[in-house]
């Protein structure tokens, strides 16, 4: 017959057994936080230039009907009736719109500024007006100082890789303070 030995039967973990359980637990929650937050980066960099393109097209198809650039009428201060791709704003011939599903009023971009279709000389090289994709640091009814919606350098510099030459300088993405007057934290992508 078996007896018992009480000394062998324990009783629980000791504390250096806990304490390398609980350590092994915290760096496998460490790396997985950080593998959630670059792929949340990249699911905001990869919708961003999805906007892009969109708003890209519907400016196109706008220039296309009316023969016109899209009046720079959709700011900060963007209303209705004030949005060229949801409204005829001047009455130009041509207008088939609505060319984009949504209103530039509130539409912002995936850092929370404001993201709209405006027009002016962009690439100072030459005379020309340009169409261009404005992505601001601001957001849509505030002022120029809001400065709330900030985009990471890493995050435009992946998305000038996706969309153009990957450089800040060329092409037809410019921000960052590069031959554009968008501050750290926004930028434009021109339409040609």
């Amino acid at each position: 017959m078996y007896t018992y030995n009480m000394s062998s039967i324990r009783h629980g973990f000791t504390l250096i057994e806990l304490l390398v359980v609980l350590s092994i637990i915290s760096v496998l929650a460490t790396v997985i936080v950080a593998s959630l937050n670059s792929s949340r980066e990249k699911s905001k960099i990869n919708q961003t230039a999805v906007q892009i393109q969109e708003l890209h097209k519907a400016a196109d198809f706008y220039r296309i009907d009316t023969g016109e650039v899209v009046p720079n009428t959709c700011g900060l201060s963007c209303t209705e009736s004030t949005d060229p791709l949801q409204t005829n704003v001047n009455s130009i011939p041509g207008w088939y719109g609505p060319y984009f599903p949504v209103s530039l009023v509130d539409f912002t971009h995936q850092w929370g500024g404001h993201m709209t279709v405006r027009s002016g000389n962009v690439d100072t090289s030459d005379p020309d007006i340009e169409m261009y994709v404005f992505l601001d640091d601001d957001a849509p009814g505030t002022s120029s100082s809001d400065n709330s919606g900030i985009i990471p350098n890493e995050a435009i510099q992946e998305i000038d890789s996706m969309l153009d030459d990957g450089d800040l300088e060329t092409g037809n993405l410019r921000g960052m303070g590069q031959f554009f007057t968008a501050p750290v934290g926004e930028f434009v992508f021109i339409i040609e």
